[in-house]
């Protein structure tokens, strides 16, 4: 009798395992793919053409099912102490508070004149903002000029930090300390400074390089987006470990009626192991299909961000398992 109970507790653990390798492949076929927008420098429509950046977050809204998060990569506005222009960015900015999508925003140098002047940029995108979010994490002490945020993609959890590319050496301190506070996470920084349109790194960006996405310590850091420079831009540099920093510059204020609406749709795939870029205006309803704007970072290691935590927990379900037989007579 005692062999039989013996049998019939290890014929539960192998379905419990089983269980769980049936899940987890199961899991891995259904995850879905899931898009992260980056608004581009939004400073003439706050100008001139406000109806343009309302037009951006309210086509996010009404296309909310499949975006999982939306960031600002800065100069939000063309005059820091413009008040009107501060207005017209509320406005349009205030659409993505009736939807649940997670969003942020970095300062750029026409929102704070290169880091001189934050007064209005702390008033209208600061901590008080974002404090009663159930996604913000944190801003700096006695700062508003960084914000540190999560967002969740099925059961992948996400850190993003939105930095100030003109106080480098506070924002590098923000930067790590948030990350040695959720070691592991997957994140996605942007600041509005990081990239030239030839793929060399700005004065404002080679130090963020240097300190942070390169370093062994911040490995969890995979993508860095930017705005600032006129023109676009990607590309993926390795860290010390070898492992691809996946980077991109958009700024489209050139075109005409200061960017014509166009932001970037980034849709992570994990069946098939890649990151699809797309640039996108919701006001001429066009894409743009040259390779600098619409293109596909491959083979990329969905490893990196976590499985789904329900995985996790079936694990360590099928450990109390065993562990329970084998204590058992």
């Amino acid at each position: 009798m005692r062999a039989r109970n013996r049998f019939f507790r290890h014929g539960l653990v192998l379905v419990a395992v089983a269980a769980v390798l049936g899940i987890a492949s199961g899991a891995a076929r259904a995850e879905s793919p899931f898009t992260v927008v980056a608004l581009p420098d939004t400073q003439w429509y706050s100008d001139q053409y406000p109806a343009i950046f309302t037009a951006q977050t309210t086509w996010i809204k009404d296309t909310a099912q499949n975006i999982v998060f939306v960031t600002h990569e800065g100069d939000i506005v063309n005059s820091y102490n413009n008040t009107a222009m501060w207005s017209n960015a509320v406005t349009a900015m205030n659409v993505l508070d009736t939807t649940s999508i997670p969003y942020a925003t970095c300062p750029g140098n026409h929102d704070t004149d290169y880091g001189a002047n934050y007064t209005n940029y702390a008033a209208n995108f600061g901590a008080t903002r974002y404090s009663s979010k159930p996604w913000f994490l944190a801003t700096p002490a006695g700062s508003n000029n960084c914000l540190a945020v999560t967002f969740q993609a099925g059961s992948r959890q996400f850190l993003s930090l939105s930095l100030d590319s003109f106080k480098g050496a506070d924002s590098i301190a923000f930067a790590q300390n948030q990350i040695s506070l959720h070691p592991g996470m997957p994140t996605i920084v942007t600041l509005h400074s990081y990239y030239n349109t030839d793929g060399s790194f700005t004065g404002e960006g080679q130090p963020f390089w240097d300190n942070v996405f390169k370093q062994d310590a911040y490995k969890q850091v995979f993508m860095v987006l930017c705005g600032h420079m006129h023109g676009v831009f990607h590309d993926a540099d390795n860290d010390v470990a070898g492992k691809p920093v996946y980077e991109m510059l958009a700024d489209y204020q050139d075109d005409p009626n200061g960017g014509n609406g166009y932001m970037r749709l980034i849709t992570f795939d994990p069946d098939s192991s890649a990151i699809h870029v797309k640039s996108y205006s919701p006001v001429t309803g066009l894409y743009k299909t040259d390779a600098a704007n619409q293109f596909d970072y491959t083979g990329v290691d969905f490893s990196r961000l976590p499985e789904p935590a329900t995985l996790s927990m079936l694990a360590l379900g099928v450990l109390a398992i065993l562990r329970r037989a084998r204590k058992a007579p």
